[in-house]
């Protein structure tokens, strides 16, 4: 137990920062190497203006932001931008499948959620 004195609150931080970077990192990494990004994109365009652009640079966000973020550069304005992203895939993608992420039906918005909370507190904590 002596090691929780010594993990103070800023060490904490740096884990929740860390571990959300990991996060979007590997979901970006995965769609690209899944191949469906070019598809994503396809979708995207079909809903908005500029959707192919949108998700290139949503793509680099999730590829090289997540690496920024980890490392502790431009923390604030990450943060912000992830959580615009997550936000949007709500209305965009999760709100159709509901709430839950998993059980029932899958593919919800709890975790998408969750992911704009800790991105929200990560920003106003590195503002």
């Amino acid at each position: 137990m002596h090691w929780i004195k010594t993990f103070n609150e800023e060490r904490l931080w740096i884990l929740l920062r860390c571990f959300l970077a990991l996060l979007v990192s590997v979901h970006g990494w995965h769609r690209l190497f899944d191949g469906t990004v070019l598809r994503f994109a396809e979708n995207m365009q079909g809903q908005i203006f500029a959707g192919y652009f949108l998700v290139l640079v949503l793509q680099a966000m999730e590829l090289f932001g997540s690496l920024l973020l980890a490392s502790g550069l431009f923390v604030s304005i990450l943060s912000y931008g992830f959580a615009i992203i997550y936000t949007c895939s709500i209305y965009f993608y999760h709100s159709h499948f509901g709430w839950f992420q998993s059980g029932g039906l899958q593919n919800g918005a709890e975790y998408a959620v969750c992911l704009v909370m800790c991105f929200l507190a990560v920003g106003l904590r590195y503002q």
